[in-house]
């Protein structure tokens, strides 16, 4: 019985070092999508080239995700991607509901379409978000080419926008740069705000 334990154990936990590629179109859940022949779970560094379906929700504590520029990640459904030690690197396009970064890293040069986001670890976008709440919790830059749009916007930490943020509704209880645009219905300041 122990022989048969410890096989399990190992499989149970994060595959480190493992990487997988798309390889063709499909489903997340597909063997058949990956080089590896394998499903990529949490620790595999994972690359999409390809229309992958995300057909389940993830979370990385190590390795993690890059969508590249022909690539792009779909939801099926309603999926989550929690990053909390890994990372996700957005260069094509990203559609699923809840995108949060606990720790680990990320960057956006692509386009989001999200329901929420939020981040406790520094994130830089040069490219689109198209959300419906974002939460900043630690440093976030939105470049010149950086594109903003949502419902409702919440910065604690500190933000700072050289790009277009358009937000109906906008809090900020942190330190808030604004550079270039910043527009939408109504706006809160409970701290630094420049502008």
């Amino acid at each position: 019985m122990k022989k048969f334990l410890l096989p399990l154990l190992i499989l149970a936990g994060p595959a480190i070092g493992q990487t997988a590629t798309s390889v063709a179109n499909g489903l997340w859940l597909n063997p058949a999508t990956w080089n590896c022949a394998c499903v990529p779970i949490n620790g595999y560094s994972v690359t999409i080239n390809h229309s992958v379906t995300l057909n389940t929700s993830m979370g990385f504590t190590t390795g993690g995700i890059t969508v590249s520029n022909t690539g792009s990640l779909v939801q099926d459904a309603n999926r989550d991607i929690l990053i909390s030690g890994g990372y996700y690197y957005n260069n094509g396009y990203s559609n699923f509901r809840f995108l949060a970064f606990s720790a680990g890293t990320g960057s956006n040069s692509g386009t989001y379409s999200l329901t929420a986001f939020s981040n406790s670890v520094t994130y830089n976008n040069t490219g689109t978000f198209n959300l419906d709440s974002m939460y900043c919790a630690s440093n976030f830059t939105n470049a010149v080419s950086g594109k903003l749009n949502g419902n409702r916007f919440t910065n604690a930490a500190d933000m700072i926008n050289s790009g277009r943020l358009t937000f109906s509704l906008s809090l900020n209880t942190g330190t808030f740069t604004n550079n270039d645009r910043h527009q939408g219905y109504a706006f809160t300041n409970s701290n630094l705000y420049t502008n």
